[in-house]
């Protein structure tokens, strides 16, 4: 008797393992079985439904999920994009305010230059030159370019040789 309660209690475990190993494996789906026995009985049908429900609102909700985390992956593309370029406003923002600076720092050293031509313009060219004689070369050729022509070249004339061609030189090369 023992022997048979052994092969009985093999066969069962036997039995057990392979239709837990072929659920695993999907081979087979008793759970469908199953929830199909269970909604057949009206004790049951409530809770099966549910169950579809649940199961519904769970496809819903990663399906909903997936869309979120779409949209959130392009608004974070949109926003690093923003940011990039701020980052070249700012870039530009700043060169900006150099060349502004710049223009400003060129435009007051013009007017200065201007001003000075307009002094120098109004003394004779010989007393002109001993004080232009004493300045930067840059400084003395704005002066000059600031100057009308003919006392600009009464200066000139009036300016030792060598400063003169130098000056001249510098003028032809590209000022």
């Amino acid at each position: 008797m023992v022997r048979w309660l052994a092969a009985v209690y093999t066969l069962i475990i036997s039995v057990i393992i392979a239709f837990v190993l072929l659920t695993i494996t999907g081979l087979i789906q008793p759970q469908d079985k199953l929830i199909e026995y269970a909604q057949s009985i009206q004790a049951f049908a409530p809770y099966v439904e549910t169950y579809y429900v649940g199961a519904q609102w769970q496809d819903w909700h990663a399906e909903k999920q997936a869309e979120f985390d779409a949209i959130h992956q392009e608004i974070e593309a949109q926003h690093q994009s923003l940011n990039a370029k701020e980052q070249q406003l700012h870039v530009l923002s700043q060169s900006l305010a150099r060349q502004e600076q710049t223009l400003n720092e060129q435009r007051a050293k013009s007017q200065s230059a201007a001003n000075l031509a307009r002094l120098y313009s109004q003394m004779r060219p010989e007393e002109a030159v001993e004080i232009l004689q004493l300045m930067d070369q840059e400084l003395i050729l704005e002066v000059l370019l600031a100057m009308d022509e003919e006392t600009a070249a009464l200066v000139l004339a009036a300016l030792p040789r060598s400063l003169a061609a130098e000056l001249s030189t510098r003028f032809q090369e590209g000022r």
